[in-house]
């Protein structure tokens, strides 16, 4: 017999989609409420997915995947980006439902439009790292639940005002640190604080290597299909570049971090 039970609207939502990667606590505000006569919410989690590169992509697979969720909404200022997150979702629940098409998803640029649909639940967010605080602050004080990918913001005072908005809203918050939250680093970890390696003498910490380019990076035209001012938002304004905003075809992570 499986050790997994049909996940809830209390429920860690638990992938291992790909690798052993886990996905977040989403406890929706409405099953905190008292039980009403015509019965208990329902189980499913209605997800918006914000942010479509590379790890957002990762994330819509997986929390697609997750059987008690249902994404209705994603979300990029990418359009080929937007686009293709559509029809992968279409046609991932195509499939699963046995029907020729399924017309589901919206689509949209502009992440206010997930936040104001009062049928979504929780929102996934895997935006640019000056985008973390003002949606998740937003999500919660609608009454959003929100995973928000690494690094939790850019300032300690951005992370104490998501934190205090959680907070004040009553809603559930998780920071996608992969080493907080999969399995076998949990593992390891309780090896060494009860001492089953013995007494911990060094730790070996690998970071980043430097920038692959130069800090200045060379401006280039802006595609037709990505809204760079809203892809800047809060951030000071530069020059559109492939580097901070990798089209489709790199596959490699987005290296706005390093300038």
């Amino acid at each position: 017999m499986s050790d997994f039970r049909k996940p809830t609207r209390r429920d860690f939502l638990k992938t291992a989609a790909a690798g052993s990667a886990l996905f977040p606590t989403i406890v929706p505000s409405a099953v905190l409420a008292a039980r009403s006569a015509a019965g208990a919410p329902s189980d499913r989690i209605v997800l918006g997915s914000i942010g479509l590169g590379k790890q957002g992509s990762f994330l819509l697979r997986g929390f697609m995947n997750e059987p008690g969720t249902q994404v209705v909404a994603v979300c990029d200022v990418d359009k080929r980006k937007l686009a293709s997150a559509k029809a992968q979702a279409e046609k991932y629940y195509a499939n699963r439902a046995g029907i020729d098409s399924f017309g589901g998803i919206t689509a949209t640029g502009d992440y206010r439009e997930i936040l104001e649909r009062k049928d979504i639940d929780a929102v996934v967010t895997a935006l640019p790292d000056h985008w973390h605080a003002i949606p998740a602050v937003e999500a919660a004080r609608v009454g959003k639940d929100i995973y928000c990918e690494k690094p939790l913001a850019n300032s300690i005072g951005e992370a104490r005002a998501m934190v205090t908005a959680a907070r004040r809203y009553g809603q559930v918050f998780q920071t996608g640190s992969m080493q907080r939250s999969n399995e076998l680093f949990r593992f390891a970890c309780e090896l060494v604080r009860n001492g089953y390696i013995g007494q911990l003498r060094k730790v070996t910490v690998n970071v980043a290597g430097p920038p692959e380019h130069a800090y200045s990076l060379p401006a280039e035209p802006v595609p037709d299909y990505v809204d760079w001012d809203r892809w800047l938002g809060p951030a000071p304004w530069r020059p559109y570049s492939p580097v901070l905003a990798p089209p489709m075809e790199d596959d490699r992570w987005a290296r706005w971090r390093y300038y």
